[in-house]
Protein backbone atom coordinates (compact mmCIF):
# COMPACT_ATOMS: atom_id res chain seq x y z
CA UNK A 1 0.00 0.00 0.00
CA UNK A 2 1.48 3.60 -0.77
CA UNK A 3 0.94 6.27 1.43
CA UNK A 4 0.92 10.19 -0.16
CA UNK A 5 3.35 12.67 0.76
CA UNK A 6 1.16 14.85 2.88
CA UNK A 7 -0.49 11.83 4.84
CA UNK A 8 3.19 10.86 6.02
CA UNK A 9 3.96 14.00 6.57
CA UNK A 10 0.73 14.50 9.00
CA UNK A 11 1.32 10.78 10.50
CA UNK A 12 5.33 11.95 11.17
CA UNK A 13 4.08 14.94 12.99
CA UNK A 14 1.72 13.43 15.01
CA UNK A 15 4.80 10.68 16.34
CA UNK A 16 6.50 13.18 16.90
CA UNK A 17 4.00 15.30 19.18
CA UNK A 18 3.12 12.00 21.03
CA UNK A 19 6.44 11.55 22.61
CA UNK A 20 6.11 15.08 24.30
CA UNK A 21 4.51 15.24 27.43
CA UNK A 22 0.65 15.07 27.78
CA UNK A 23 0.16 16.70 31.16
CA UNK A 24 -2.21 13.94 31.94
CA UNK A 25 -2.11 11.03 35.15
CA UNK A 26 0.34 8.00 34.17
CA UNK A 27 -0.70 4.90 35.82
CA UNK A 28 1.75 2.52 34.69
CA UNK A 29 -1.20 0.62 33.41
CA UNK A 30 -0.23 0.37 29.62
CA UNK A 31 1.66 -2.93 27.76
CA UNK A 32 4.87 -0.67 26.87
CA UNK A 33 5.44 -0.05 30.72
CA UNK A 34 6.11 -3.99 30.98
CA UNK A 35 9.29 -3.48 28.50
CA UNK A 36 12.50 -3.17 30.14
CA UNK A 37 14.40 -0.89 28.12
CA UNK A 38 15.61 2.54 28.40
CA UNK A 39 12.91 4.50 26.97
CA UNK A 40 9.60 3.69 26.90
CA UNK A 41 6.22 5.33 24.76
CA UNK A 42 3.53 5.60 26.62
CA UNK A 43 -0.22 7.39 25.62
CA UNK A 44 1.50 10.18 28.07
CA UNK A 45 4.70 10.83 25.14
CA UNK A 46 8.23 9.35 25.50
CA UNK A 47 9.96 8.42 29.06
CA UNK A 48 13.43 7.66 29.88
CA UNK A 49 12.80 4.63 32.13
CA UNK A 50 16.52 3.28 32.47
CA UNK A 51 14.82 -0.18 32.47
CA UNK A 52 12.36 0.58 35.37
CA UNK A 53 9.27 -1.15 34.88
CA UNK A 54 6.02 -1.77 35.89
CA UNK A 55 4.95 -4.10 38.62
CA UNK A 56 2.24 -5.58 40.31
CA UNK A 57 4.03 -6.34 44.06
CA UNK A 58 2.73 -2.68 45.50
CA UNK A 59 0.06 -0.83 44.10
CA UNK A 60 -1.66 2.55 45.08
CA UNK A 61 -4.34 1.99 42.22
CA UNK A 62 -4.80 -0.37 39.66
CA UNK A 63 -3.56 -3.18 38.65
CA UNK A 64 0.19 -1.77 37.82
CA UNK A 65 2.59 0.35 39.61
CA UNK A 66 6.16 1.28 38.61
CA UNK A 67 9.30 -0.63 40.50
CA UNK A 68 12.16 1.35 40.25
CA UNK A 69 14.96 -1.65 40.13
CA UNK A 70 17.23 0.69 38.83
CA UNK A 71 18.03 3.70 40.89
CA UNK A 72 18.41 5.99 37.94
CA UNK A 73 15.20 6.25 37.97
CA UNK A 74 12.86 8.17 35.39
CA UNK A 75 12.70 11.17 33.13
CA UNK A 76 9.57 12.64 31.81
CA UNK A 77 8.80 13.03 28.57
CA UNK A 78 9.62 17.21 27.18
CA UNK A 79 7.61 19.35 28.75
CA UNK A 80 6.53 21.95 26.14
CA UNK A 81 4.45 24.16 28.22
CA UNK A 82 6.80 24.22 31.44
CA UNK A 83 6.28 22.75 35.28
CA UNK A 84 3.87 23.98 37.47
CA UNK A 85 3.78 21.19 40.25
CA UNK A 86 4.88 17.06 40.43
CA UNK A 87 2.37 15.36 42.56
CA UNK A 88 2.96 11.41 42.91
CA UNK A 89 2.16 8.77 45.00
CA UNK A 90 5.14 6.78 46.11
CA UNK A 91 5.85 3.18 48.46
CA UNK A 92 9.24 3.47 49.59
CA UNK A 93 11.18 1.37 52.10
CA UNK A 94 14.30 3.23 53.54
CA UNK A 95 15.40 5.03 50.35
CA UNK A 96 16.61 8.56 49.48
CA UNK A 97 14.25 9.94 46.90
CA UNK A 98 15.41 12.56 44.84
CA UNK A 99 13.81 14.73 41.99
CA UNK A 100 15.32 17.60 39.78
CA UNK A 101 14.60 19.73 36.72
CA UNK A 102 16.21 20.82 33.80
CA UNK A 103 15.41 23.54 31.03
CA UNK A 104 17.40 21.43 28.78
CA UNK A 105 18.05 17.72 29.75
CA UNK A 106 21.70 18.48 30.29
CA UNK A 107 22.34 20.55 33.35
CA UNK A 108 19.60 19.37 36.61
CA UNK A 109 18.88 21.53 39.19
CA UNK A 110 17.41 19.61 42.51
CA UNK A 111 14.02 20.86 43.77
CA UNK A 112 13.25 18.23 46.62
CA UNK A 113 14.47 15.47 48.78
CA UNK A 114 13.86 13.74 51.35
CA UNK A 115 14.56 9.77 52.84
CA UNK A 116 11.45 7.47 54.37
CA UNK A 117 10.46 4.04 54.96
CA UNK A 118 5.94 4.45 54.62
CA UNK A 119 3.17 2.94 52.66
CA UNK A 120 1.67 4.79 49.82
CA UNK A 121 2.11 8.68 50.57
CA UNK A 122 1.46 11.68 48.33
CA UNK A 123 4.72 13.92 47.11
CA UNK A 124 3.86 17.17 45.96
CA UNK A 125 6.88 19.01 44.61
CA UNK A 126 6.47 23.05 43.79
CA UNK A 127 8.71 23.91 40.52
CA UNK A 128 6.30 27.10 39.25
CA UNK A 129 8.94 27.49 36.26
CA UNK A 130 7.56 27.72 32.40
CA UNK A 131 10.85 27.04 31.42
CA UNK A 132 11.24 23.57 32.45
CA UNK A 133 11.17 21.07 30.29
CA UNK A 134 12.06 17.56 31.90
CA UNK A 135 11.59 16.14 35.40
CA UNK A 136 13.53 13.46 36.50
CA UNK A 137 12.83 11.51 39.78
CA UNK A 138 15.86 9.04 40.85
CA UNK A 139 17.02 7.13 44.75
CA UNK A 140 20.02 6.38 45.91
CA UNK A 141 19.84 2.48 45.83
CA UNK A 142 18.33 -0.13 43.37
CA UNK A 143 14.66 -1.38 44.38
CA UNK A 144 12.77 -0.59 47.38
CA UNK A 145 10.79 2.00 45.79
CA UNK A 146 7.35 1.78 43.77
CA UNK A 147 5.48 4.82 41.84
CA UNK A 148 1.65 6.01 40.97
CA UNK A 149 -0.32 8.22 40.00
CA UNK A 150 2.42 10.84 38.58
CA UNK A 151 1.24 13.95 36.72
CA UNK A 152 3.03 17.01 35.94
CA UNK A 153 1.13 19.80 35.80
CA UNK A 154 1.55 22.74 33.18
CA UNK A 155 2.97 26.00 34.71
CA UNK A 156 -0.04 27.65 36.00
CA UNK A 157 -0.98 24.26 37.65
CA UNK A 158 -3.44 23.10 35.34
CA UNK A 159 -3.91 19.64 33.58
CA UNK A 160 -4.29 18.68 29.73
CA UNK A 161 -8.57 19.12 30.14
CA UNK A 162 -8.09 22.79 32.25
CA UNK A 163 -8.55 21.14 35.56
CA UNK A 164 -6.70 22.78 38.39
CA UNK A 165 -4.45 20.34 40.08
CA UNK A 166 -2.60 23.14 42.24
CA UNK A 167 -3.72 26.69 42.61
CA UNK A 168 -0.95 29.11 41.49
CA UNK A 169 -2.13 31.19 44.91
CA UNK A 170 -3.33 30.42 48.40
CA UNK A 171 -7.04 31.36 48.73
CA UNK A 172 -7.27 30.69 52.59
CA UNK A 173 -10.64 29.48 53.88
CA UNK A 174 -9.97 31.14 57.16
CA UNK A 175 -7.17 32.16 59.48
CA UNK A 176 -8.43 30.20 62.97
CA UNK A 177 -5.99 32.45 65.99
CA UNK A 178 -8.35 31.62 68.61
CA UNK A 179 -7.77 35.11 70.10
CA UNK A 180 -11.47 35.55 70.72
CA UNK A 181 -14.21 34.91 73.40
CA UNK A 182 -16.14 31.47 72.31
CA UNK A 183 -14.22 30.40 69.20
CA UNK A 184 -13.06 27.39 70.95
CA UNK A 185 -14.38 25.74 74.75
CA UNK A 186 -12.52 28.19 77.55
CA UNK A 187 -11.35 24.65 80.22
CA UNK A 188 -10.54 21.76 80.12
CA UNK A 189 -13.83 20.50 81.96
CA UNK A 190 -15.66 22.09 78.99
CA UNK A 191 -14.04 20.43 76.29
CA UNK A 192 -14.45 16.66 78.19
CA UNK A 193 -16.77 15.63 75.62
CA UNK A 194 -16.78 16.79 71.47
CA UNK A 195 -18.23 20.28 71.75
CA UNK A 196 -19.81 21.91 68.39
CA UNK A 197 -19.17 25.48 67.92
CA UNK A 198 -20.43 27.56 65.38
CA UNK A 199 -17.95 30.84 64.08
CA UNK A 200 -19.81 32.93 61.60
CA UNK A 201 -18.01 32.79 58.26
CA UNK A 202 -16.07 29.73 59.08
CA UNK A 203 -18.55 27.01 59.72
CA UNK A 204 -18.67 24.30 62.90
CA UNK A 205 -15.63 23.78 64.49
CA UNK A 206 -15.38 20.48 66.67
CA UNK A 207 -13.18 20.05 69.88
CA UNK A 208 -12.40 17.17 72.25
CA UNK A 209 -10.26 17.39 75.08
CA UNK A 210 -8.84 20.44 73.20
CA UNK A 211 -9.55 24.29 74.96
CA UNK A 212 -8.15 27.63 75.53
CA UNK A 213 -4.72 27.86 76.17
CA UNK A 214 -2.62 30.80 77.84
CA UNK A 215 1.07 30.14 78.71
CA UNK A 216 3.41 32.57 76.86
CA UNK A 217 5.86 29.81 76.94
CA UNK A 218 3.87 28.38 74.19
CA UNK A 219 2.98 30.49 72.20
CA UNK A 220 4.95 31.35 69.14
CA UNK A 221 3.42 34.36 67.65
CA UNK A 222 3.50 36.28 71.01
CA UNK A 223 -0.26 36.82 71.39
CA UNK A 224 -2.57 36.30 74.24
CA UNK A 225 -3.98 32.47 73.64
CA UNK A 226 -3.50 29.32 71.99
CA UNK A 227 -5.45 25.79 71.23
CA UNK A 228 -4.32 23.49 74.53
CA UNK A 229 -3.97 19.56 73.23
CA UNK A 230 -3.33 17.12 76.02
CA UNK A 231 -1.42 14.29 75.07
CA UNK A 232 -3.95 11.12 74.20
CA UNK A 233 -5.77 12.14 71.23
CA UNK A 234 -7.41 15.43 72.03
CA UNK A 235 -8.71 16.78 68.53
CA UNK A 236 -10.01 19.63 66.52
CA UNK A 237 -12.14 19.55 63.85
CA UNK A 238 -12.46 21.85 61.35
CA UNK A 239 -15.52 23.39 59.52
CA UNK A 240 -16.57 22.25 56.28
CA UNK A 241 -14.70 22.35 53.43
CA UNK A 242 -16.60 22.62 50.03
CA UNK A 243 -14.01 23.92 47.60
CA UNK A 244 -11.32 20.66 48.47
CA UNK A 245 -8.43 21.01 50.38
CA UNK A 246 -5.18 22.88 48.84
CA UNK A 247 -2.87 23.33 51.67
CA UNK A 248 -3.24 23.12 55.89
CA UNK A 249 -0.73 25.40 58.02
CA UNK A 250 -0.50 25.90 61.29
CA UNK A 251 1.68 26.55 64.42
CA UNK A 252 2.91 24.59 67.21
CA UNK A 253 4.56 25.80 70.44
CA UNK A 254 6.10 23.03 72.13
CA UNK A 255 7.73 21.31 69.46
CA UNK A 256 8.80 17.77 68.47
CA UNK A 257 4.97 16.73 68.56
CA UNK A 258 3.23 14.28 66.48
CA UNK A 259 0.31 15.84 65.39
CA UNK A 260 -1.69 13.40 63.02
CA UNK A 261 -3.85 14.96 60.39
CA UNK A 262 -7.00 13.08 59.40
CA UNK A 263 -9.20 13.81 56.07
CA UNK A 264 -12.79 13.45 55.19
CA UNK A 265 -14.84 13.67 51.97
CA UNK A 266 -18.17 12.82 53.62
CA UNK A 267 -18.17 16.19 55.96
CA UNK A 268 -16.91 13.80 58.61
CA UNK A 269 -18.86 10.64 58.85
CA UNK A 270 -15.59 8.65 57.86
CA UNK A 271 -11.94 9.38 58.23
CA UNK A 272 -8.80 8.09 56.34
CA UNK A 273 -4.95 9.39 57.79
CA UNK A 274 -3.40 11.79 55.94
CA UNK A 275 -0.17 12.40 57.71
CA UNK A 276 2.36 12.58 60.56
CA UNK A 277 3.73 15.55 61.02
CA UNK A 278 6.69 15.86 63.38
CA UNK A 279 6.44 20.05 64.62
CA UNK A 280 8.43 22.50 64.62
CA UNK A 281 7.10 26.35 65.53
CA UNK A 282 5.65 26.41 62.08
CA UNK A 283 4.16 23.33 59.80
CA UNK A 284 2.93 23.08 56.78
CA UNK A 285 1.02 20.14 54.54
CA UNK A 286 0.44 20.11 50.58
CA UNK A 287 -2.63 18.16 50.21
CA UNK A 288 -4.07 19.25 47.15
CA UNK A 289 -6.79 17.23 46.95
CA UNK A 290 -10.60 18.42 45.71
CA UNK A 291 -12.46 16.17 47.07
CA UNK A 292 -11.65 16.31 50.95
CA UNK A 293 -13.94 18.57 52.55
CA UNK A 294 -12.97 18.00 56.11
CA UNK A 295 -9.63 18.02 58.02
CA UNK A 296 -9.13 16.60 61.61
CA UNK A 297 -6.07 17.00 63.92
CA UNK A 298 -5.08 14.52 66.93
CA UNK A 299 -2.54 14.96 69.39
CA UNK A 300 -1.49 11.15 69.73
CA UNK A 301 1.95 12.30 71.03
CA UNK A 302 2.62 11.42 74.42
CA UNK A 303 3.12 14.66 75.26
CA UNK A 304 0.80 17.88 75.25
CA UNK A 305 0.57 19.94 72.30
CA UNK A 306 -0.60 24.25 71.73
CA UNK A 307 -1.80 24.66 68.35
CA UNK A 308 -2.23 28.12 66.95
CA UNK A 309 -3.08 30.15 63.43
CA UNK A 310 -5.29 27.16 61.92
CA UNK A 311 -4.89 28.14 58.06
CA UNK A 312 -6.44 25.67 55.39
CA UNK A 313 -6.63 26.99 51.82
CA UNK A 314 -9.07 25.84 49.04
CA UNK A 315 -9.12 25.78 45.10
CA UNK A 316 -9.94 29.34 44.54
CA UNK A 317 -13.24 30.19 42.62
CA UNK A 318 -14.31 33.53 42.39
CA UNK A 319 -13.28 35.92 44.91
CA UNK A 320 -13.55 34.46 48.20
CA UNK A 321 -13.50 36.29 51.65
CA UNK A 322 -10.66 35.77 53.98
CA UNK A 323 -11.97 35.12 57.33
CA UNK A 324 -10.46 35.82 60.83
CA UNK A 325 -12.05 34.42 64.09
CA UNK A 326 -15.31 36.49 64.85
CA UNK A 327 -17.89 35.98 67.51
CA UNK A 328 -19.05 32.27 68.18
CA UNK A 329 -21.98 30.38 69.61
CA UNK A 330 -21.62 26.84 71.15
CA UNK A 331 -24.36 24.66 69.96
CA UNK A 332 -23.39 21.40 72.11
CA UNK A 333 -21.85 18.12 70.62
CA UNK A 334 -24.29 17.52 67.73
CA UNK A 335 -22.72 17.16 64.55
CA UNK A 336 -26.16 17.68 62.94
CA UNK A 337 -25.43 21.83 62.65
CA UNK A 338 -23.17 21.89 59.69
CA UNK A 339 -26.35 21.84 57.32
CA UNK A 340 -27.50 25.09 59.15
CA UNK A 341 -24.23 26.60 58.77
CA UNK A 342 -23.99 26.36 55.40
CA UNK A 343 -27.54 27.74 55.36
CA UNK A 344 -26.62 30.74 57.41
CA UNK A 345 -23.06 31.67 55.78
CA UNK A 346 -24.73 31.84 52.25
CA UNK A 347 -22.74 33.99 49.97
CA UNK A 348 -19.96 33.70 52.75
CA UNK A 349 -18.96 30.60 51.12
CA UNK A 350 -16.14 30.12 48.70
Amino acid sequence: MRIGVAACLAFCAMAVEAQTYTYQWEGFEEPAWAASSVDVTAATGKWTTNKNRQSTEQVYEGTFSLFLSSKAGIVTPELTEGAGSLVYYAHVTNRQVTVEVSTDGVSWTSVDSYKETSDWSKHTVLINDPAVRYVKLYTNSNSQVYLDRFVVTRADGTLADGTVLVPAVDVPYFTQDFEADGVCPGSKEAAATETAIVVPGQGEWLYCNAYKGTNESYIVDGSARTLRMPKGGAYVTTPLLEQGVASLSFMEGRRGREISVYASKDGGATWSPLSVVETESQNTLKIYDREINRLKLVNESSSDADIDNIVVTGFPEGTPPVVSTGEATEVGSSKATVAGVLADMGDKKM
